[in-house]
């Protein structure tokens, strides 16, 4: 469903995987399938709810050792998205951060 090429199950996966990423054991299992390059690959989404969506679900999967190192290497991304995104969509800058 992540790389559904129908934008609005894409938001509504990233949406419902952020809800279950809140619990520790939500995190734990959207690590152990493997969805961490999926996850990445929707910073770079068309869709602003996406986009949002998708940063708060690093954010709330990362919270999770391992998945804190995979998602190092997406900072230089969120930081761009902080800098682009402020004019465009403050929120997603803002959650970027």
């Amino acid at each position: 469903m992540l790389s559904d090429a129908v934008s609005d199950v894409r938001t509504a996966s990233t949406r419902a995987l952020s809800s279950l990423a809140q619990q520790k054991e939500g995190k734990v299992q959207i690590y152990d399938l493997d969805k961490l390059n999926e996850i990445i690959k929707l910073l770079y989404d068309k869709n602003d709810q996406t986009r949002l969506n998708t940063v708060q679900l690093i954010c709330n999967v990362g919270e999770y050792p391992p998945a804190k190192e995979k998602f190092k290497e997406c900072l230089p991304k969120l930081e761009e998205m902080v800098k682009y995104e402020a004019s465009n969509n403050p929120l997603v800058a803002r959650y970027a951060q």
